[in-house]
């Protein structure tokens, strides 16, 4: 939904959020900087590749809220989390 259409606490919720995206950008950031601060320093920059790779991470939205383990849309190979058969 639009912004202007989300309730008080929704819009406290998703500013949290982009808040804490930001974060993680901002710290990423600075250590790719230093990275290649330090390739330039030490003169290897000129002959490096630098991939970004993710695999994306985990789902928090399908934790329970004390953390332990909600509802998973999918399985993988009839696998649970701890590679026990289902």
């Amino acid at each position: 939904p639009a912004w202007e259409e989300m309730d008080d606490k929704t819009q406290q919720w998703e500013n949290a959020r982009m808040a804490t995206y930001a974060a993680q950008i901002k710290i990423m950031d600075e250590g790719i900087g230093r990275i290649v601060q330090s390739l330039r320093d030490t003169g290897m920059y000129d002959n490096t590749v630098i991939f970004f790779l993710c695999d994306n991470g985990g789902c928090a939205e399908y934790l329970k809220e004390n953390g332990e383990e909600g509802h998973w849309p999918e399985f993988y190979g009839g696998l649970t989390r701890e590679g026990k058969k289902i």
